[in-house]
């Protein structure tokens, strides 16, 4: 007799239900589950706090930089002009605005995620089979399941019928595991076979279970409140642009009071002082900065949206760049998940599948699998992509599914078991009974004591034919296809001990499946490690096939290989060591995935992972950019990831690396040219406090170059072509200053340019002409148009503006064009002179203003050229 599920587990089981007051026959009446909601809550993952509008806008005034501007706006509105007054509020209003829209969208992001969950259920009320939203299962409910069903609580198993499911996604086990009624006595006595998981997938069979865990209750509930308790830890990005708008805010709270003070000692009126302080703490105080990244993020993630990456956050989205090593799974991401019969083993003879099977072979491989029903099979939805594979490969080779359903019966089900890898079934023939038995070829071949030669003879397993069969079963995984092994055995009547059933077999052969890689993989691949980001794949795969996927795609190092034995036995220094060598890592599980991702921060890698199981979570949390996947993936992997793959392709990896990558110059060239204009403002208003003589610029001509300005020129940097060049480009080390040396020299002497071109003027015209009103616009005019030369120069890193198109990007040309024409406008028409404190300037001032804001940063464009011609005439330095 087969062993039995004890009475004590039975009595376990069945005091649970009692408790819960479970009703098999009935369900729960309604009142009693409307009760349980109240009690036991709904059965969802509650959501994080949202707040509406108005709270986001207070948020925003806590904010330290809008604090700042809105101290500032309310002084200029108590003493300064009304015209004044109200630039000042619109800018500061205009900030706030931004801000809060960019928290709303986030928020309705996230929101658009969670309602990709399949919503819906049958579960048993009142004596009837309602179908119900799954939020409102409480425990004591009956559900029932069929193939291609999500299971939308945890349970106990109260009636099955062939219920197979995949647990793949809890529990990382890649084959279904079969379920079977609590009380029932079969293969594998205990808990995981009588119990149910949320978010696992019924792939073969019906049953119903008691509903014992619903919302946070259950394995994924837990699992999802773990992740929710997470932290973001702020990004190199945030801290170093941190640390500048916090040196930015001192110096011109600073100037801002010194500027009154000396004001007043030198007798200057001190309103117009004090207006004057607030100006320049106003033109400093870097407001822009967060905006900048945050429109510089939104338009990347929504062009990684067009590309099937959708981008949770904004703070993944200033990582990406950033990313040295892609740690990918295999299966689905790397390959098509899409398996195919591609070469049978019979006996000790191995075949193409080209050349079609042989149909006795594949009718024992169809029944060794244990899959008959197959219509029913495919309309219902089943998932087994081996089986799915065997199944149709066996139709196309002529073998009629239909009268091998009229010929045999199942009477014995000895379902996959993930600690021996294989599966049994007993069949009922006109021949009598017959066991079938499928699973890893090695196992299979361990259970059986002869070999299948052909129809009508078999001979006693030898060493030599081990041999044989091995290097068969090598030689196809070597080629990157998976394995499956069949063996039978003819029995005397119905069998019930599993060890009988698949002992004393006789080894039919082996089915290979290739999963290919996916479309475009390998040259995706390719363009990461060009890029210096390292590839290394992570699978729980076995090593040879992994291996050999691996040098398919072309990852370097791909015969390098760990397994998660080695990792198991090793500790994590010599882990840390071991994996800065390995590129492949086969048979792990996830809480060895976990390890590897810390070993390679350790080594100070920055990471991005791929997950799509729940179990997953914590190396999806661990790593700083996690991917889940938006087809395959459960609901807590998307929760835990900071971006969701629609395709759930490696190819679409690379792509958002390399949009983070490209965000990152663009934020670069921005940051680049903010700061150099603050810091250049706040030189050119030093020098006259040291001389003791008037300010070049007036408050409100600052008020207006901080309205018109900035923006215009960040959201032209934002539009410009990407530079050849800049994804060979070796990322960044963890640790790595945003703010790093060359571009603070070249922050430093960008601002350094302006300062000498606008001082130039003032002091010229200040001490040769004697006019204060035509220096100061003179002064003016060449901070305008210093600035437009200088985001004109500053477009580029490494490749000549002058190289590109005249209107390769149209958005910066319109804004230079725009402010120059203005800044005619104000100064030849004489209505706006009084408003602006501006003056007509004189022809020869003009000649020599444009002389001097060419000059003030055409070093930066000829450096270019200088290095570009270099580049041409030697080999060696064009392959950088």
């Amino acid at each position: 007799m087969g062993k039995e599920t004890s009475n004590h587990e039975i009595e376990d089981v069945e005091s649970i239900l009692k408790s819960l007051g479970v009703d098999v026959e009935n369900g729960l009446t309604e009142s009693e589950a409307t009760r349980r909601i109240q009690s036991y809550g709904l059965n969802a993952i509650p959501e994080a706090k949202k707040h509406g509008i108005l709270q986001i806008f207070l948020d925003q005034l806590k904010e330290p930089l809008i604090l700042v501007l809105v101290v500032i706006g309310i002084i200029y509105f108590l003493i300064g002009t009304p015209f004044e007054s109200f630039t000042v509020i619109i800018i500061v209003f205009a900030v706030i605005v931004i801000e809060v829209y960019n928290v709303k969208k986030a928020q309705i992001s996230i929101q658009a995620l969670h309602s990709m969950v399949t919503p819906k259920t049958w579960v048993l009320r009142n004596g009837s089979l309602l179908e119900k939203s799954t939020s409102v299962l409480v425990p004591g409910d009956i559900v029932y399941l069929r193939t291609g069903d999500m299971v939308p609580a945890d349970g106990i198993v109260v009636s099955s019928s062939g219920l197979y499911i995949d647990e793949s996604l809890v529990t990382g086990e890649s084959y279904p595991v079969n379920k079977v009624s609590f009380d029932e006595p079969e293969t594998k006595p205990g808990a995981n076979m009588h119990r149910v998981v949320s978010g696992t997938l019924v792939v073969q069979g019906n049953g119903k279970f008691a509903v014992t865990s619903t919302g946070l209750k259950t394995e994924i509930g837990k699992i999802s409140e773990s992740v929710k308790n997470h932290k973001d830890i702020p990004t190199p990005l945030e801290k170093s642009l941190n640390k500048t708008a916090r040196l930015l805010i001192v110096i011109a709270v600073f100037f801002s009071a010194l500027i009154p003070l000396i004001g007043y000692v030198h007798g200057d009126p001190l309103d117009q002082m004090i207006l004057m302080g607030l100006s320049m703490a106003f033109a400093t105080v870097p407001e822009e900065i967060p905006i900048l990244i945050t429109i510089t993020l939104a338009i990347g993630a929504y062009s990684l949206s067009k590309k099937k990456a959708i981008v949770k956050g904004l703070t993944a989205a200033q990582t990406l760049g950033s990313v040295t090593v892609i740690a990918t799974d295999k299966t689905g991401t790397i390959t098509e998940n899409a398996m195919k019969v591609n070469h049978i083993l019979v006996g000790e003879k191995l075949y193409e599948a080209a050349q079609k099977g042989n149909t006795s072979f594949l009718k024992s491989a169809v029944l060794a699998t244990g899959n008959l029903e197959i219509e029913q099979k495919f309309s219902e939805g089943y998932k087994d992509p081996m089986e799915v594979a065997i199944l149709k490969y066996a139709i196309n080779s002529g073998l009629d599914i239909h009268e091998l359903e009229s010929e045999y019966l199942i009477t014995g089900r000895f379902g996959f078991d993930s600690n021996i890898k294989r599966a049994s079934y007993v069949y009922s023939g006109h021949d009598g009974y017959v066991a079938y038995t499928s699973g890893a070829p090695e196992v299979v071949l361990s259970r059986c004591t002869s070999i299948m030669m052909d129809e009508s003879s078999n001979k006693v397993k030898s060493e030599s034919d081990l041999k044989i069969i091995r290097d068969a079963i090598n030689e196809v995984a070597k080629v990157g296809e998976r394995t499956i092994a069949f063996a039978y055995k003819r029995i005397n009547g119905q069998a019930e001990e599993r060890d009988f059933v698949d002992s004393d077999m006789i080894f039919i052969g082996m089915i290979s499946f290739i999963d290919p890689p996916g479309k475009g993989v390998k040259n995706a691949v390719k363009l990461c490690q060009n890029a210096g980001i390292r590839v290394i794949m992570l699978t729980g795969d076995y090593p040879v096939t992994a291996e050999t996927i691996g040098k398919m795609v072309g990852i370097k190092n791909a015969e390098s290989t760990l397994t998660g034995d080695q990792i198991r036995a090793m500790p994590d220094d010599e882990l840390s060591k071991a994996i800065e060598k390995t590129s492949i890592f086969a048979r792990i599980t996830h809480d060895q995935k976990l390890r590897i991702v810390k070993a390679l921060q350790k080594n100070g890698e920055i990471v991005a992972v791929t997950g799509d199981g729940a179990n997953d979570a914590s190396a999806l949390r661990a790593a700083e950019i996690g991917i889940s996947m938006g087809k395959r993936g459960t609901e807590v992997a998307k929760e835990a990831s900071d971006i969701v793959l629609e395709d759930d392709n490696f190819h679409t990896i690379a792509e958002a690396v390399f949009e983070g990558r490209k965000m990152q110059y663009t934020l670069k060239k921005g940051i680049r040219y903010y700061i150099a204009v603050k810091i250049s403002l706040i030189l050119i208003l030093l020098v006259p406090i040291l001389l003791i003589i008037p300010f070049p610029f007036m408050p409100i001509q600052i008020i207006i170059m901080e309205m018109f300005m900035d923006v215009g020129a960040l959201w032209g940097f934002l539009k410009e072509r990407d530079e050849p060049g800049i994804l060979h480009a070796a990322p960044q080390k963890r640790g790595a200053d945003f703010m790093d040396r060359p571009m603070i020299i070249s922050i430093l002497t960008s601002a350094l340019g302006v300062f000498l071109a606008v001082t130039f003027i003032y002091l010229y015209i200040y001490y040769s002409e004697g006019d204060i009103i035509q220096a100061q616009t003179a002064a003016f005019a060449t901070w305008i148009l210093s600035q437009v030369i200088l985001a004109q120069n500053l477009r580029t890193e490494r490749e000549p503006v002058s190289q590109r198109p005249f209107f390769s990007n149209w958005v910066i040309l319109s804004w230079g064009l725009i402010v120059v024409g203005a800044l005619i406008v104000i100064t030849v028409f004489p209505p706006l002179h009084a408003i602006i404190d501006t003056s007509t300037i004189e022809y020869r001032n003009w000649v020599l203003i444009i002389i001097v804001s060419v000059l003030s940063s055409s070093w930066i464009e000829l450096r270019k050229i200088i290095i570009s011609k270099r580049k041409k005439n030697s080999p060696r330095l064009s392959q950088q």
